[in-house]
């Protein structure tokens, strides 16, 4: 059956292309699909940064989220980013979006390249008049691109973005440098976020606030998170330990916050990826997710996770529960000891040479 539907699909796909392919495209005019969440949207810029060193005379543009763009603009200069919100590109549904496939005509890009990996910018793309389409997909969208990766289920995350991109320039391996260590601030803060795009990813808010009260005893310690994830019980709990809390209420100013760091420590989510990209060192809390899809690279990044009999496989990126989402255990979180967690975080930090508070006599 489901080879019958990529035959029938291919046949559709090739004439819905020729039909709307536009003769009015601009030779020098590249466009990018990022459609992508915070800390996936950092996963995207090696793939940008290698198409931008292929296409050097043409006109890139990148469509993205507007916290995306925010993002792109710590590694690159003059990225010009056409954005759109959330709410006007929802992968809830299954009907495209008609907003995108007009600013896409609009542009006329003479290649378009899909990062997102989502049916919805799929068939955006295949209604945008590009001449050549190039992107990533499952099996059943093959058929929409003129140059087509099938969406790959090893590790990593970044090398699944660079995938189309390498495929189409015929780049056997590309390295890059997306960690400027030389931006560390020692000096700095220690940042802990509590919170993760789900619960299930999630460890335990009073065993992070317990380790932020052991650490604030030696080192300058704040938590950090966005101001609707905090409750007014939890506020009074900080208070009266004497920790410093953030109350973020942008991504503008959790980048600045992050700036200002010296360590990021969290659950798997996008403060790590992002302090990442700052060149901040990060600890983070593993559960239901792969660490191996994920983790930044280099000695200044580190981890902890309990193994249980149903975390991923060592080629699975989420857990058979969906990263937890359909998970009424969490013993992957749940199991994860204290002080183990607490021993491997002050260890990596005397690693990683973070000074200690000054001591006021």
């Amino acid at each position: 059956m489901n080879d019958l539907l990529i035959s029938l699909s291919k046949y559709l796909f090739i004439a819905v292309k020729r039909l709307f392919r536009s003769k009015k495209n601009y030779d020098n005019k590249i466009g990018v699909l990022a459609f992508k969440f915070l800390g996936d949207t950092v996963f995207t810029i090696p793939a940008i940064e290698l198409l931008i060193k292929k296409s050097l005379g043409k006109e890139i543009t990148i469509f993205c989220f507007n916290d995306s763009k925010l993002i792109y603009e710590i590694y690159f200069a003059n990225l010009n980013c056409v954005t759109l919100d959330k709410t006007e590109l929802s992968f809830e549904n299954r009907i495209p979006s008609f907003k995108l496939i007009s600013l896409l005509r609009d542009y006329k890009p003479n290649k378009l390249f899909d990062l997102s990996c989502e049916y919805k910018t799929a068939l955006a793309s295949l209604f945008s008049g590009a001449d050549e389409l190039i992107g990533f997909n499952s099996k059943y969208f093959r058929w929409i691109f003129d140059s087509f990766s099938l969406k790959r289920e090893t590790p990593h995350l970044i090398d699944m973005n660079l995938d189309p991109v390498k495929k189409y320039f015929n780049v056997n391996s590309y390295s890059f440098s997306i960690n400027p260590e030389n931006n560390r601030n020692l000096e700095g803060k220690i940042l802990i976020n509590p919170f993760a795009g789900w619960k299930a990813k999630e460890w335990n808010l009073d065993k992070i606030i317990k380790l932020a009260s052991d650490l604030n005893f030696e080192y300058n310690v704040a938590i950090i998170c966005e101001e609707n994830k905090i409750s007014a019980d939890v506020v009074n709990k900080l208070l009266t330990l004497n920790i410093n809390f953030i109350l973020s209420n942008s991504v503008k100013n959790l980048i600045e916050e992050l700036n200002r760091a010296s360590l990021v420590i969290s659950n798997d989510t996008g403060s790590i990826y992002i302090g990442y990209l700052l060149g901040k060192s990060t600890f983070t809390i593993y559960g239901p997710t792969n660490p191996k899809y994920s983790l930044p690279a280099g000695k200044n990044h580190s981890y902890i996770r309990h193994v249980v009999s149903c975390s991923p496989l060592d080629n699975k990126q989420y857990c058979y529960t969906y990263g937890g989402r359909n998970c009424s255990l969490n013993d992957c979180m749940k199991f994860l000891d204290y002080e183990i967690v607490k021993n491997n975080i002050f260890k990596f930090i005397s690693e990683q040479r973070i000074p200690k508070r000054m001591k006021v006599s």
